[in-house]
């Protein structure tokens, strides 16, 4: 298990969701996905429940298949959207932080301006599930 010393605050989680969300054409990937990482040190500055964070990833990777299974980007762009009202929700009860709602708007926001909506998507999608399993491995 990961030793909680290691896990506070080593870098701003501001800071890390640029880092993260840096190029959703071209991800960094090396640097997202190492121990260490991007993915890692902000799974580490987020406080929700891992009910909470499978609820969205789920959502996330559900669209994520359907793209991937010949759905085109207009056909679930809706989809995508409504996981802000969902989001806000969920942070007006108090389920998720304002660095998770952070990192998914700006997630998003970086996809609709991308020239490539739906590989900007799916590397979202990828750098969330990194998120999502760094933050299974410090046993949230």
């Amino acid at each position: 298990m990961y030793d909680d010393r290691y896990r506070r605050d080593r870098e701003n989680p501001r800071e890390l969701i640029e880092k993260l969300l840096s190029d959703l054409n071209r991800p960094p990937w090396k640097e997202i996905s190492k121990t260490d990482g991007y993915a890692d040190k902000f799974s580490g500055t987020l406080r929700l429940n891992t009910t909470q964070l499978r609820k969205f990833f789920d959502t996330v990777k559900n669209i994520n298949d359907k793209l991937s299974s010949g759905k085109s980007w207009e056909e679930v762009e809706g989809e995508v959207w409504r996981l802000i009202p969902a989001l806000k929700y969920a942070k007006a009860r108090g389920l998720c932080d304002d660095h998770f709602v952070n990192f998914v708007e700006k997630g998003l926001g970086k996809v609709s301006r991308s020239s490539n909506k739906e590989e900007a998507f799916k590397n979202f999608a990828k750098i969330f599930e990194a998120v999502v399993a760094y933050s299974k491995y410090r046993g949230k």
